[in-house]
């Protein structure tokens, strides 16, 4: 579950997708509570990075390379989990160079009926 909420969340493809919030509403399917519900509405924060994504076509992809414990968490329970995720981020504009980076995020993660589910992003 960490593992496709990262990708979900941090991927965008800006010639398919209609706002930056749409990585948001696809990483949403892999949450639960509040952040799922924050995930799904539409925000303007990242309004003028969309628009150079837009203009150059840019499609950025998340290859994850690692989940582990974060240092200092508790162990997982059958209902509670922390992780951390690590990930390469590819940006790439249609004609010009990509550029990469090492990533990672932190996790909450917490089992119920339907599974686990992210519940927050600590430290985000």
């Amino acid at each position: 579950m960490a593992r496709e909420f990262t990708i979900a969340w941090a991927s965008h493809d800006a010639r398919r997708d209609t706002s930056f919030s749409d990585a948001g509403g696809r990483a949403a399917a892999y949450a639960s509570g509040d952040l799922a519900t924050d995930l799904r509405e539409t925000n303007t924060r990242s309004a003028h990075q969309w628009q150079e994504w837009k203009a150059t076509g840019t499609r950025v992809t998340a290859k994850v390379t690692g989940v582990e414990l974060p240092d200092g968490a508790p162990a997982p329970s059958n209902h509670l989990a922390y992780a951390r995720v690590f990930y390469d981020l590819v940006v790439a504009p249609e004609k010009k160079a990509a550029q990469h980076s090492r990533e990672q995020l932190a996790l909450e993660l917490r089992q119920d009926s339907s599974g686990w589910r992210v519940t927050a992003l600590p430290n985000a």
